[in-house]
Formats: C-alpha cells, sequence, structure tokens
C-alpha cells in the first residue's frame, strides 16, 4: 500500500513498510561539530533564538540607584542594548539613539546622557576579557559595536545556512536549527525592542523556511527523529503556519505512532477554534488530515 502525504512543497509516497535507517547519529556528532567550532563555551553568548538573555557576561549586574539591590529592569534594558548591537554592529549615534529614544534629537547634552548611561551600564554588564579588553568598547568615530569574541546564536545561523536553505548542508542545516530554543525575542519588554520588527520577521521566515526544508529532506529518507526536530522548530516559531503542522502529522506518520498523529491532529483543531468556531484548517491541511483518516491514523 501506499499513501500520499504532502508536506507543503511536493508529495512524498511512502510503503506502509516505514525503513527506520539510522544516519542519525552521525548527523547529530557533525551537526554537534559544527556548533563547537562556531562557539565557545566560555564567551559571551547574546542568545535571541528563544528567550532573550546573554551568557557569560563578565561584569556585575546593574543595581538600582536607589535601592542598591540589582536591579533586573535595567538588565534587560542592557541586555537589549547588546541584542542591538549584535544585530547592528557598527551603529552610529543617530542610529542608536533612534533604536532606544525614538523620536528625540540625537545632538545635545539630553541625549548623550542618555546613550553615555545605557552604555556605561552595558560595559560594565557584559565586562572585560582576560586580556583586559572591554567586550563592548568605548564608541569610535560616533560608532558603535561589540567585541568580536562576543558572539550571538542568530549569527551563528545565518552562517551556518548560507546563502541557500534549500542547497546547504545536511548537518549544517540540523546544527542551525538546533539552535532554536524558541520563538525569537520570547519574552521581551517590547519597549526595548521597537528597533526588531522587520528583523523578527525575517528570522520567522527564515527559521520556518529551513525547518520545512529539513522535514522534506528527513521524508526522503523516511527518518522521523530528523523530521520532528523540523517539525517542532516549526511550530515552536510560528503556530499560525499549518506548513509546520502538516510537517508534524507527516513526521509522525513516518515513525508509524498512531497516537501522536490523532494527538498533533487534536491539537491544531482546537488551536483552530481558539480563533472562532468558523475557523477550518487549509484545504491543504484537510487534505492530508483526510489522507492519514484513510490509512486509520486519524479518527
Amino acid at each position: 500500500m501506499h499513501c500520499p502525504l504532502s508536506t507543503g512543497r511536493e508529495v512524498f509516497f511512502f510503503d506502509s513498510e516505514i525503513v527506520m535507517d539510522n544516519p542519525v547519529a552521525a548527523l547529530d556528532a557533525e551537526a554537534q561539530q559544527l556548533l563547537a567550532q562556531r562557539t565557545d563555551d566560555e564567551a559571551p553568548m547574546i542568545r535571541l533564538l528563544g528567550t532573550v538573555d546573554v551568557l557569560n557576561t563578565r561584569g556585575k549586574m546593574p543595581v538600582s540607584p536607589n535601592t542598591g539591590k540589582e536591579s533586573p529592569g535595567t538588565a534587560a534594558r542592557c541586555i537589549s542594548l547588546l541584542a542591538y548591537l549584535a544585530m547592528s554592529p557598527g551603529a552610529t549615534t543617530e542610529q542608536y539613539n533612534e533604536a532606544f529614544w525614538p523620536g528625540t534629537q540625537p545632538s545635545g547634552a539630553k541625549g548623550a546622557q542618555n546613550r553615555n548611561k545605557l552604555a556605561n551600564l552595558t560595559r560594565d554588564y557584559l565586562g572585560q576579557d582576560e586580556d583586559g579588553t572591554m567586550l563592548f568598547p568605548h564608541a569610535r568615530n560616533e560608532r558603535y559595536s561589540l567585541d568580536e569574541r562576543v558572539m550571538c546564536d542568530w549569527t551563528i545561523f545565518t552562517k551556518l545556512i548560507g546563502n541557500n536553505v534549500y542547497t546547504v548542508s545536511l548537518p549544517r542545516l540540523i546544527a542551525a536549527l538546533k539552535l532554536v530554543r524558541g520563538a525569537p525575542f520570547e519574552g521581551i519588554r517590547p519597549k526595548n525592542y521597537l528597533w526588531n520588527i522587520e528583523l523578527h520577521t525575517e528570522m520567522i521566515e527564515l527559521i520556518t523556511e529551513a525547518a520545512h526544508e529539513l522535514v522534506g529532506r528527513a521524508m526522503a529518507m523516511k527518518n522521523p527523529k530528523i523530521a520532528r526536530l523540523g517539525a517542532t522548530v516549526g511550530r515552536t516559531v510560528d503556530p499560525a503556519n499549518e506548513q509546520a503542522w502538516r510537517d508534524a502529522l507527516n513526521a509522525e506518520y513516518i515513525a508509524k505512532n498512531r497516537n501522536a498523529v490523532q494527538e498533533i491532529a487534536d491539537k491544531l483543531q482546537d488551536y483552530l477554534g481558539a480563533y472562532g468556531d468558523d475557523d477550518e484548517p487549509a484545504d491543504e491541511t484537510q487534505e492530508l488530515i483526510n489522507q492519514l483518516r484513510e490509512v486509520g491514523y486519524v479518527a
């Protein structure tokens, strides 16, 4: 028996007897090696692919001038500046000012005071390397950048993917998607990230494209573990994208996991129902569910 399952880009046909090949361990090992080559467990890492944070800071947490206690709100503001500079290396005084105090004049004492205060707090928070080098140097020629030793997960992601998600090697694709812990910029205070609207959209588009591509390759390999990685990342980053739900259904189908297929179908219905009783799956999604129902995977 053959069952056609659509991934959203093309239709795959699989024998009912799924062959579980196992290049997974080798692919995982190569993916981990690629990540290890691009990361340093001790270097500061700005993480945007999930809850925004910074690992391995070398300085001190900002404190409230009123209480003398650590100030999470100020630290969040510092992290947002680090995120901004990771995405906008060489930002000018005007660009920095517009990103954090939009609509205000960058010239004058007030503008300089705002920028210097936040920059100094952030500089103290990030700290310095063992050789004494400030990891957030003072501005040069009115341009702001972080030291090259400061890493960012999104930068690593894009370097792994390269120029074309459809031609990148499978280990690099897996390595990139393993960096994704959640939706980009989770847990942020919106007022600190007025500068990231276009970037946020760009990140979601590239991640979901990469995730779907991984599922397509895994389907061709009949490899459910790799397919699940892509499907999970896709649904995490953009749960409104039904393509990711179809990917999840297909991943569990090739794993021959009937309970998981039914659970995903039910969750999709619940998700859509939260937006109104008349909100039905897209035609392509409904077609896939009907196919799965015909082979006994959906009630």
